[in-house]
């Protein structure tokens, strides 16, 4: 892998991880038809997922920050009972659901580890399932989110522990290459009555657990010593993914703002028809 497909994998995965359009679908075509193969691919994926990790750290800094100290302040109100603690700390709240929505994704994803490996998922899959991720997306034009949100009892932004448990199912069926994250995460949560803004906050902030345990579970010594020449394609990646990532990011929570999700359907539809099309004609 040279630095100029690094940098040119790098985009493909920054302007497709928080678009609702799969980055993995799109990583997983790209590589095929780039005859990029061996553990140096998924060595790659982790260090670009690392660079728009960034991304969602910078959107989201005031929130995050806000959020620990609000878990901080929760904790100290404890003595004075658990309802006490998370009515004064909606942060408290937010983290809580949070960890209840990663217990299913991580389930979820250790069960369809080995299913969904390159020599299962080929791209012909891949372009099935982002005609699938279309469907969805047209199918969000009926969500448009809650314009008061129930803050009630263990609720955050008209999300309880039953619609988080919920989001995180689709969040770890999302693991499907072709199936987007993002898009699977903020709908099922505005088909649960979610504020609209607020759902992508609880996708996003859902977004660090799920990719910094992705990072730990698949990050390979053994392909880390094997790629060591392949240092500064890897870090040109990473900046380029980091870069673009923060654009995109933008770009969604401004398509989200003017409830035009659904518009990302006939992307999805044109690039899985293709893909479709590419790999049943024996091209890729």
């Amino acid at each position: 892998m040279t630095t100029l497909d690094a940098i040119w994998l790098g985009f493909i995965q920054a302007a497709t991880e928080f678009l609702p359009v799969s980055s993995s679908g799109h990583l997983r075509i790209a590589r095929e038809m780039l005859g990029f193969e061996g553990a140096g691919d998924l060595l790659f994926d982790i260090v670009v997922h690392a660079g728009t990790l960034l991304a969602v750290l910078i959107v989201y800094s005031r929130e995050i920050m806000a959020t620990v100290r609000d878990v901080f302040a929760g904790l100290r109100q404890l003595p004075a009972g658990p309802r006490n603690a998370l009515e004064s700390s909606p942060g408290l709240k937010l983290a809580i659901l949070v960890c209840i929505a990663t217990m299913p994704t991580v389930v979820i994803g250790l069960l369809l580890k080995d299913a969904v490996g390159d020599d299962t998922f080929h791209a012909g899959w891949v372009g099935v399932l982002l005609l699938v991720n279309g469907v969805i997306l047209y199918l969000s034009r009926r969500f448009q989110g809650a314009d008061e949100a129930d803050d009630s009892g263990l609720r955050w932004a008209g999300i309880g522990w039953q619609q988080a448990l919920l989001i995180g199912i689709a969040q770890g069926l999302a693991v499907l290459p072709g199936i987007s994250r993002s898009g699977a995460t903020i709908i099922s949560a505005l088909a649960l009555g979610a504020h609209r803004m607020r759902a992508a906050q609880f996708s996003f902030m859902l977004a660090i657990p799920a990719i910094v345990g992705a990072i730990v579970l698949e990050l390979d010594p053994e392909a880390l010593t094997a790629s060591s020449d392949l240092t500064a394609a890897y870090i040109a990646g990473a900046l380029t993914s980091a870069v673009l990532g923060l654009a995109a990011l933008l770009l969604l929570l401004r398509m989200l703002r003017s409830a035009r999700l659904h518009h990302f359907a006939w992307y999805c539809w044109a690039v899985g028809g293709a893909a479709v099309v590419y790999w049943a004609t024996g091209n890729i």
